[in-house]
């Protein structure tokens, strides 16, 4: 064999030996956790100087290149799963504003699906945004600890937040309906589980009360399990409400449609309040009045908001409530 080929032939076989190392052959040597491992490379605050410096000996004399170049300015953006990202509206507002606002800022982004991953920090970061509502969920981010956390539109005690005022929402959607002369009105909700969805409702009941007006149960729904909104809009209007407040972002396209169906005219037959759906609400017929929650604001102040404790720390969980904002289109009659 030639000399330049044999050169050639050891230079390729040392490059295939060199790319079969993986953490956890480091891990092994240096007698740590390819957990440890993981947080060396992304420079993890809280790994102790004499530990770095064994792993990092180890992979040097192992001739460890990691697969991915290290960031080291970098969150995560948990999710329940892709199947959040499905249907257009808030999930994709939300996430759109958080990218572009990490991106200003100078972040690199890991996207963790909880279902799929539930040890998310194995590759480490700075810290996390949370958009996850479900409890199961929910309950998972809560036992995350150590590493800052802030949850959109989600209360989970001993976290920091960032919401829209979701009862004076309601409130004020109340408010509007009971001025233009609206005493029967319908609540649909996602579900009476997650806390943006309980808010809601207690803001719809208080406003009514505050009105003198009695809350009919049986004028309060979800649309949880999906798929069964035109069965209950069927059922709700047995009980002739004059108006309807869709209380989710999707949901009033689907009573809109539902109402459609069954041959009910809007705002003639039955008027439609809903939380704003951007993009698609004001360009269904009739355009809807909506409640509008400032999607990329809060997508935007998030980012802010960890990005501040990632860099300057919080004494404790910090509370950040955007307002709403009515806008008036043309789907509420007006009965006075």
């Amino acid at each position: 064999m030639h000399a330049k080929n044999f050169t050639k032939d050891v230079f390729f076989t040392k490059m295939r030996l060199k790319q079969k190392i993986t953490i956890q052959d480091i891990a092994k040597k240096a007698g740590v956790s390819a957990c440890t491992v993981s947080r060396v490379f992304n420079k993890h605050p809280y790994v102790k100087d004499e530990v770095s410096s064994n792993v990092l000996s180890v992979a040097r004399q192992l001739d460890y290149t990691p697969k991915f170049a290290t960031v080291e300015k970098k969150i995560a953006i948990l999710i329940n799963g892709l199947h959040s990202f499905k249907r257009p509206g808030y999930e994709n507002i939300i996430f759109y504003s958080i990218m572009k606002r990490t991106a200003e800022l100078g972040y690199g982004v890991e996207i963790v699906p909880l279902h799929e991953n539930k040890y998310h920090f194995e590759r480490f970061v700075k810290g996390a945004v949370s958009l996850v509502y479900s409890p199961e969920t929910t309950a998972m981010v809560r036992e995350k600890t150590g590493t800052p956390i802030v949850t959109v539109n989600n209360f989970i005690p001993g976290l920091s937040h960032v919401c829209s005022d979701h009862r004076g929402g309601s409130r004020k959607a109340v408010e509007y309906l009971v001025s233009k002369g609206h005493r029967r009105i319908g609540l649909m909700l996602n579900n009476l589980v997650n806390w943006g969805d309980m808010e809601r409702a207690k803001g719809f009941k208080s406003e009514l009360s505050r009105n003198g007006i009695t809350v009919e149960e049986n004028l309060i729904s979800t649309s949880s399990p999906r798929g069964n909104t035109l069965e209950i809009m069927a059922k709700m209007m047995r009980h002739k409400p004059t108006a309807i407040f869709a209380a989710g972002e999707n949901i009033g396209l689907e009573v809109t449609h539902a109402l459609n169906l069954l041959n009910f005219r809007i705002p003639e037959d039955v008027s439609i309040l809903s939380f704003e759906n951007v993009g698609v609400s004001e360009y269904l017929t009739p355009a809807l009045t909506t409640i509008d929650q400032g999607l990329y604001a809060i997508g935007e102040e998030t980012v802010n908001t960890l990005v501040r404790i990632i860099e300057q720390g919080a004494d404790g969980p910090e509370s950040i409530v955007l307002p709403n904002q009515l806008i008036e289109r043309d789907s509420v009659k007006n009965l006075e």
